[in-house]
């Protein structure tokens, strides 16, 4: 999952993280680095998928 957020802080990624989103971006996020930060998610559920079965 991926957190799309005004809130920037260290402690606001961190909670992010604990509540279990893989990825993290602060708004305003670029065309270019949500892409990324999707083509990442789609890339290790990939890997997730090959390795389990």
């Amino acid at each position: 999952m991926l957190a799309l957020t005004a809130y920037a802080s260290v402690t606001d990624r961190e909670r992010a993280v604990t509540a279990g989103f893989d990825r993290y971006l602060a708004k305003p996020a670029s065309a270019a680095q949500l892409s990324h930060a999707i083509a990442e998610l789609f890339r290790d559920s990939l890997l997730s998928s090959a390795s389990a079965g």
